[in-house]
């Protein structure tokens, strides 16, 4: 497929239409041109409130270009990696970013110009920030961004649940064989999600250990 985008953000989605739009407008109305972004949402066939409301509300109205893939429930999380394969290879971005979670917010302005840094047409792997009430800004690969050849060359994103580390361990095999100067990129955008805010406020622990990843 010609990849016609900067980015595309992949984002699986489950009646929780209202983060959903949080969700949305955080990346809208921090970009700084949505010409060159993709939204891929994908929702279950028994979705009916999401499958309604990405239609009515969300395709057309938000100034992105918007696709819904839809698919079975199977077993739910245990099967997430199939629903980010099934939006892999639908996207037409250059870059894809795992968008994790629905709930998740962009804090940083101009992020897609962040991204659009590294659009020299090599393979990489590029680290955002994610945030959190207890440490603040840290580095690590929750919601990572990599070039469009890395699915491609592989035939899909990720054989198993969880995206982000295998995306991660991929690149970090590689780093060993040909340097992580040639394929490792930061961007400076940080990435809020609710669930590491949940964890910082009912599990101080869940947050010790994370001040090295600033």
């Amino acid at each position: 497929m010609k990849k016609t985008k900067l980015v595309s953000l992949m984002m699986p989605s489950r009646g929780r239409t209202e983060k959903l739009d949080e969700s949305i407008k955080s990346i809208v109305e921090t970009a700084s041109d949505l010409g060159c972004i993709e939204l891929l949402i994908r929702a279950d066939s028994d979705d009916k409130k999401t499958l309604e409301h990405v239609n009515e509300n969300i395709i057309g109205k938000t100034g992105l270009d918007v696709k819904l893939l839809v698919g079975d429930r199977d077993n739910g999380y245990v099967d997430l990696h199939l629903f980010y394969n099934q939006l892999a290879a639908a996207l037409c971005g250059r870059f894809v970013t795992v968008w994790r979670n629905d709930d998740a917010k962009m804090m940083t302005k101009d992020w897609d110009s962040d991204i659009k840094q590294h659009d020299d047409g090599k393979l990489c792997f590029i680290n955002s920030y994610v945030q959190d009430s207890r440490i603040g800004k840290h580095n690590r690969d929750y919601f990572p961004t990599t070039h469009h050849t890395y699915h491609e060359t592989l035939g899909y994103y990720s054989p198993q649940v969880h995206v982000d580390s295998y995306a991660y361990s991929v690149f970090e095999i590689a780093w060993n064989v040909v340097g992580k100067d040639e394929l490792y990129r930061k961007c400076t955008f940080a990435v809020k999600h609710e669930v590491i805010e949940l964890q910082a406020q009912h599990d101080p622990t869940a947050v010790q250990g994370r001040e090295h990843w600033k």
